[in-house]
């Protein structure tokens, strides 16, 4: 084979094949080193991008910043209030969203607050300057959001009889102004104490703890509050009332009856029955008892009525208790309405 013609063509291809894959030790280190050199400078082009992205981004930010300070004309002790809240952001340079996220300026004021660097007052009047004071039919995180006009309950303790109230106003430097009854002004707390208000509407009931600041002949200054208790057992809100019903008994049945309901919640009522007078009527029925289930006919203003049904489940020296049963959330609003309009 070795005479082949071709046989020492083949030989020096696979020669210089084997040539071009066999290097010395020396050029695979120059190799390696230029590999080397090579990640290297495209590491340090990365990293100087980089760099350079991040300072523009926070000559962004900062120019953001700036631009809202001045439309906004915040005094040195409110810009000192929002850099402290910026603080407690994952990316603190990013403080320019505070003017404009009105649920990022809600979770900061929250975390500030519970670690005592802010004062609730302090953060209410900021909310009021970048315009966080209206929040419609969603949770309320502040008095400051709590529209004119609106009826609030307000009492100086749990167990307190509630007041209902007007709110007139509110302010950065007034606080919260509101009105009530010149003759329940008695059952309000004085100038300097504590008061809860309790407020609701379609995302629930809320209440705040507050502080009096003045009242006189109907009118009620509150300091404003932020950090509403959201009462989560919304259902189970009462008040004390005194209106008529007239009582359908629907199993078992019976003769209808009439009473006043004393007591009145989203969820369940209290009511006492009108003693019926047996030679009159002619009959004495025997008083509804756990497990009846009743039609009430409750009458919340004159000319109105409501049709709730109930079941009574605990009777009571005072009186019936009922739960209402089947009942739509838009009755319950309307139930709450009542009550917080109600005095």
């Amino acid at each position: 084979m070795d005479d082949w013609p071709g046989a020492r063509t083949v030989e020096e291809f696979h020669r210089q094949i084997s040539d071009a894959y066999t290097r010395s030790p020396l050029e695979i280190s120059i190799f390696v080193g230029f590999f080397v050199i090579l990640l290297g400078i495209l590491f340090g082009y990365r990293r100087h991008v980089t760099r350079r992205e991040r300072q523009s981004e926070a000559e962004r930010t900062e120019r953001l910043y700036q631009q809202a300070l001045r439309r906004t004309q915040l005094s040195p002790s409110q810009v000192e209030l929002l850099n402290t809240l910026a603080a407690t952001m994952q990316r603190p340079a990013e403080r320019y969203l505070l003017f404009e996220d009105e649920s990022l300026f809600n979770s900061c004021a929250v975390r500030a607050m519970e670690q005592k660097q802010v004062a609730p007052d302090a953060v209410a009047g900021l909310r009021i300057i970048l315009g966080f004071d209206s929040d419609g039919a969603k949770a309320p995180h502040s008095t400051t959001q709590l529209k004119p006009g609106s009826t609030v309950l307000l009492r100086g303790r749990a167990k307190d009889k509630p007041v209902a109230a007007e709110i007139r106003s509110s302010s950065r430097s007034m606080g919260l102004e509101l009105r009530c009854r010149p003759e329940r002004m008695s059952r309000l707390p004085l100038s300097g104490r504590p008061i809860q208000l309790i407020y609701h509407n379609a995302a629930g009931i809320f209440v705040f703890e507050s502080l009096v600041l003045s009242r006189e002949d109907g009118d009620v200054v509150l300091r404003h509050a932020e950090q509403p208790q959201r009462l989560q057992r919304r259902r189970y809100f009462r008040r004390a009332v005194q209106r008529p019903v007239r009582i359908e008994r629907v199993s078992p049945e019976g003769a209808d009856l009439n009473g006043v309901v004393f007591d009145l919640g989203g969820g369940g009522a209290a009511l006492e029955l009108v003693e019926i007078d047996a030679e009159t009527t002619g009959h004495r029925d025997k008083p509804p008892d756990i497990g009846d289930l009743l039609y009430l006919y409750l009458e919340p203003e004159p000319g109105e009525v409501w049709k709730l049904q109930a079941r009574v489940v605990r009777v009571s020296p005072k009186g019936i208790h009922v739960v209402f049963t089947a009942l739509q959330e838009q009755d319950r609003d309307k139930i709450y309405r009542y009550l917080f309009r109600s005095e």
